[in-house]
């Protein structure tokens, strides 16, 4: 899996060595913080989940509109939301298939605005052994769907407090 780094760049995580000296970003949806922030990669947690493969749509009223694929761990959660209201929520990746939801992706360096790229499930696939930065309670990471400089990027959280999963659009963006 990619990660955005402190230079805007995806760092896949199965190719970093033993040590190394790398910040990744993340969004802080902790209380009072709710911002971006690049944090120090102490730790990776490595475990094995199910895998599902992810379509993400962009503008679909257009003629030819473009399609990136990402495997996810089935146990994380997508932050979703829709332009044209003012919450975001974090919803199961299990949870989307065929319903129509549209995933929050920006780039917390470049981008000028977000964008809602429409969300499926494509596939299901078997475990497989998954390397993640270990983060706090709160933090959403910010996973690059496009392999180049400045990509537009998604939003995964494992684990996060019932408190803490509705977004508003202001916060984020």
């Amino acid at each position: 899996m990619l990660i955005l780094n402190e230079t805007n760049t995806p760092v896949d995580l199965n190719l970093i060595p033993n040590q190394c000296d790398i910040y990744f970003w993340v969004f802080d949806n902790s209380a009072g913080a709710k911002d971006y922030f690049c944090v120090p990669l102490i730790m990776l947690e490595s475990f094995y989940a199910p895998t599902i493969k992810l379509r993400l749509t962009s503008n679909t009223t257009r003629k030819n509109p473009k399609q990136y694929f990402i495997n996810v761990p089935a146990d994380y959660q997508i932050l979703i939301g829709e332009a044209s209201t003012g919450n975001l929520e974090i919803n199961p990746v299990t949870s989307l298939s065929g319903r129509g939801f549209n995933a929050f992706t920006t780039n917390p360096l470049s981008s000028f605005m977000a964008e809602y790229f429409q969300v499926d499930v494509e596939d299901v696939l078997p475990s497989i052994k998954w390397f993640l930065p270990k983060m706090k309670t709160g933090q959403i990471l910010c996973i690059p769907f496009e392999n180049i400089p400045k990509p537009k990027c998604i939003y995964l959280v494992r684990d996060m407090p019932k408190s803490l999963e509705i977004i508003q659009n202001t916060n984020a963006w």
